[in-house]
């Protein structure tokens, strides 16, 4: 459960870029999603993001400790679709 968890939230920076609006994650990933580190990837790549690990260890834990139930199911769905696009 821990990979996959932290592989959905690998390309959360990345959402608008690949057609998913930042408006789709709850609102407690937003500090999240304007403050993580990219570690040298770009926004615009996500196969960077998604395979950076101190990037999507980094998101994970931030997304962990800012939302809660049903909005970290929701940042998890839409970050899952991030990745897989």
């Amino acid at each position: 459960m821990q990979f996959t968890v932290l592989l959905a939230f690998a390309t959360a920076a990345s959402a608008s870029v690949v057609g998913l609006s930042r408006r789709q994650y709850p609102d407690c990933t937003a500090s999240c999603l304007q403050s993580v580190d990219l570690h040298g990837c770009g926004v615009s790549e996500p196969d960077c993001l998604c395979n950076n690990e101190d990037y999507v260890k980094e998101t994970t834990e931030c997304f962990v400790n800012a939302c809660h139930g049903d909005e970290q199911q929701q940042a998890l769905e839409v970050a899952n679709a991030v990745c897989a696009a």
